[in-house]
């Protein structure tokens, strides 16, 4: 793909005129950057309108974020706006950290939907990823489906951000784990002491504040020591009740450092979960 048709009143468009408003030119000029990069790799023979390497794999945050001279945290801030807003495709971007514009099609020079046309395959019919080695044809990338409840959401694979509504089930399924373990207890009830303005929004920090690369490089050591798979969500939930669990003994008046600590150290989380006992500073009484 040599060009893509970019309109002169672009920027009155409505979703731009918001995307300027909320981020600034700055990143109105990355947008059409990233689409400008999507386009590099359409050819006769790769027509997926997805950022990907030449293995297949979703293009590394990190490498984009040089590219483009940010930094990951806020680029993948800028991700997330753009897949909440449609202007890429959010399933594969929540799902596989792919960016993923079936749209630029539209937007494609007269040579290249000559190709198109020629072709048997429509790049919003199949993108194929490679995940974990293998090769996973993902098909008719659609917005993914929220959760409904608690037990659907921790059965889904791949969820690093939760949309408005499974975060509300997130903070339902944390209250919960709190009345629970204080039902249980004889003496004392846990209360959440928040460093943020209320619990709620120390939720909010430990779901959306850390970067997602570094989610993912945390979940794979997870992984690796717990043998368990979980989402992002499930996994602080499941800190969440260690650090339930460790205020039995002694009280704990920071729990969101207490969880943030958890999170980032797979190996204190089975410590924990095997021996009851935390390693480092954690168990050494720094959050308490």
């Amino acid at each position: 793909m040599k060009w893509l048709k970019m309109d002169c009143d672009a920027q009155e468009n409505l979703d731009m005129k918001k995307m300027i408003d909320e981020w600034g030119w700055e990143w109105y000029g990355r947008y059409w950057a990233i689409l400008g990069k999507i386009g590099m790799l359409v050819t006769e023979s790769r027509q997926t309108f997805a950022l990907q390497t030449n293995n297949g794999r979703p293009f590394p945050v990190k490498l984009l974020a040089n590219d483009l001279g940010t930094n990951v945290e806020r680029l993948e801030n800028f991700l997330a706006y753009l897949s909440d807003n449609h202007l890429i495709d959010k399933r594969a971007w929540d799902e596989k950290r792919l960016i993923f514009c079936p749209k630029l099609r539209d937007r494609a020079d007269e040579y290249t939907k000559k190709l198109l046309t020629k072709s048997r395959h429509s790049p919003e019919q199949e993108v194929e990823v490679d995940t974990e080695g293998e090769k996973e044809k993902t098909k008719d990338f659609a917005p993914r489906k929220s959760a409904k409840d608690a037990k659907e959401l921790d059965a889904k694979d791949f969820v690093l951000r939760l949309d408005a509504g499974e975060f509300a089930i997130f903070v339902e399924s944390v209250r919960r784990a709190i009345a629970k373990e204080n039902g249980s207890r004889p003496n004392g009830s846990f209360v959440w002491k928040h460093v943020t303005g209320s619990m709620e929004n120390d939720l909010k920090a430990l779901i959306y504040k850390i970067p997602d690369e570094e989610k993912k490089s945390i979940l794979l050591d997870a992984y690796k020591i717990l043998g368990e798979r979980m989402n992002w969500p499930k996994y602080v939930l499941k800190c969440i009740e260690l650090t339930l669990r460790a205020s039995e003994k002694q009280p704990i008046h920071k729990p969101y450092g207490y969880v943030l600590a958890l999170l980032k150290s797979p190996q204190s989380v089975i410590s924990a979960t095997t021996e009851g006992t935390l390693a480092g500073s954690i168990g050494r009484g720094r959050y308490v």
